[in-house]
Formats: structure tokens, sequence, C-alpha cells
């Protein structure tokens, strides 16, 4: 399951729910509105790019303040992080497309190589609206109190363990006899990484059983062709590429 969450900020009004006393409300007001109809449009069946679209719009109207419409002529900016993902495609289609023009924001794409770092980032102010793993979501709401507001998409089927295809062949013939002992090429701290301990648990064994060798996607896609590693833990598009 993949996530959009936001690093907290003042919401596009006042506090409480009372009408902020700032004049430059109804510029803000305006953005609420074009977010609005967005919206509406989305659920009419405009499919999943655009639906994704009014989540990153909502999360601007969360995350900025009136302030950021005051004599600026430029439209507010917001920081959106992805990593390689599906959950990237609808922010990488808006912006080839001239989408955000239609809400009026500027959107500028900030990439990761997995959850934790983005989670990080996050935390140092670094963007503002992310879609990220469940995983490293959880852990961003438990030490560092970053928000969830809603649920990108679902990738759950894409988080794959992959062996070489001659493994059934030769050494894997019975998976909790002979996986034990066996190096675990694995992006820690991860959905996949949840994965990988459940289907261990499946199995009746325990993450100890096996070595966990943490890498990012790309070096596992790399170092699992080059012959390192048994099993390789990988997300879409990295399992394609396998």
């Amino acid at each position: 399951m993949e996530t959009a969450g936001r690093r907290s900020g003042p919401p596009c009004g006042g506090v409480g729910g009372e009408a902020p006393a700032d004049p430059r409300k109804a510029e803000c007001d305006g953005v609420k509105k074009r977010v609005w109809r967005r919206k509406e449009k989305a659920m009419k069946g405009k499919g999943f790019p655009k639906m994704f679209l009014f989540i990153l719009a909502a999360a601007t109207v969360l995350a900025l303040s009136p302030a950021a419409f005051g004599q600026q002529k430029e439209l507010p900016l917001v920081r959106a992080s992805h990593q390689p993902c599906m959950h990237a495609l609808p922010t990488i289609l808006a912006t080839n497309f001239g989408w955000w023009d239609e809400i009026g924001i500027r959107v500028t794409f900030h990439y990761f190589v997995s959850g934790m770092p983005q989670v990080e980032a996050g935390q140092a102010g670094e963007w503002d609206v992310g879609a990220i793993g469940t995983v490293p979501c959880l852990f961003a709401g438990v030490k560092y109190q970053q928000p969830l507001i809603a649920i990108s998409n679902d990738e759950s089927v894409t988080n794959n363990m992959m062996v070489r295809p001659d493994a059934f062949n030769t050494w894997l013939k019975d998976p909790k006899r002979d996986l034990k002992g066996r190096t675990f090429l694995v992006s820690t701290i991860s959905t996949g990484h949840y994965a990988v301990v459940a289907y261990l648990k499946k199995l009746g064994l325990k993450e100890s059983d096996v070595k966990i060798v943490h890498m990012e996607q790309s070096a596992i896609l790399s170092a699992f062709l080059s012959g390192q590693g048994d099993v390789a833990q990988t997300w879409a598009p990295f399992n394609y590429m396998m």
C-alpha cells in the first residue's frame, strides 16, 4: 500500500475554523475552489492519475498559509517527493501535460531511492507532500508525527521475492528447508522487507534463519543479475527488469 503524507504546516484559513484576519484570504480561497473542482472531475471517472492530483492539491491547501499568496507573482510551490515506483507516474504525467496550471500551483519533483531516506528528508524540511510505502509511513508517523493524509495507490502485489530461473531445479526444492541460511538482498525498513518477514513466518521460519543484506533497489538489481545473493526482494519497476 502506498500512502501520501505531508509535513506539518498551518491550514489555509484561521485557527480553529475562525476566519483569518489576513486580507489575502480571497486568493487562498480561490485555490481551494480550484482544488475542489479538480476533485469533482477526478471523481467522475477521470482515473487514478488525476485523482492523485487532487490528493496533492489538497495537501497544498493544507500546507500553505495565506502568507504564501501575498504579493508574489509566481504560483505557490509544492515540493513533491517520490521513489522510482508507480506512485510517481501521476506527478510525472501532470508535469508533462501542464495539469498543475489548472489548479494554480507549481510542483517540483524530488526523487528518493527508497522510503527511509525520503522520511528523513521530509523531517529535514526538504519536501511538502509525498507518496511512500506503508512501513516507512508508519515509521514517520510514530517517530516524527508526520501525518498521513490519503491512500495514493495499492502496489502490494508488486512486492516480490525473486530467485533465478534454475533455482527450483537445483537448490530450492523445499522452501522451508532450503531457504535457511540463504542470502536475501533486501531494502530494509520497507514494505518489501515486511513482505520478506511475512513470507518467512508463513513457512515457519524467522528472519534470523536467513541472511538479510541491505541494499537499495537499484543495487539489488545489479547485484542479483551479477550473481550475488540467493533471493532478491524487489518492487515495481525493478522486478520487471529481472
